[in-house]
């Protein structure tokens, strides 16, 4: 089994651009959105497609601020460029926020994805576990952050 575990703050900034819901505070929605990408496996580049589910709902918490709750889920199949290996996608991303009224805010991600081969190759694995907080001067403080990659 080969781990690597990287601890690396953009990579976590990226991730948490996902964003502040206070414009739709009250709101829930649902849909499915179709995708098609490539992504790199530990032995070749993968060309996939399939689809994300996505749900989002804001509360207003009362006090002025918001809060984010979003969970998407993945599901695809591909073919691995260099061998022809058929692979098959299975992602979760889960998002919770809390936008206050001085424009701070705080928040927590989890992402977990499969990437499984059909063949004789590894499996991939990536797990993804991070908080940031945003302070009302736009500081941004990166207080866990951890990323594993792990070929199975």
């Amino acid at each position: 089994m080969n781990i690597r575990n990287t601890f690396s703050t953009p990579v976590v900034i990226a991730c948490l651009i996902f964003g502040a819901g206070s414009a739709m505070a009250g709101a829930v929605t649902s849909g499915k959105i179709p995708f098609e990408m490539e992504v790199v496996t530990c032995h070749e580049t993968v060309s996939l497609s399939g689809w994300y589910r996505a749900t989002t709902n804001f509360q207003e918490d009362g006090a002025g601020g918001t809060h984010d709750i979003s969970h998407l889920v993945a599901h695809g199949t591909g073919t691995g460029q260099l061998t022809g290996t058929r692979y098959v996608w299975n992602d979760q991303f889960n998002h919770q926020a809390l936008n206050d009224t001085n424009g701070a805010f705080s928040g927590n991600r989890v992402l977990r994805t499969n990437l499984v081969s059909k063949g004789n190759l590894e499996n991939s694995k990536i797990w993804l576990n991070l908080h940031l907080t945003i302070t009302p001067d736009g500081t941004a403080v990166v207080d866990r952050s951890r990323l594993i990659f792990e070929c199975l």
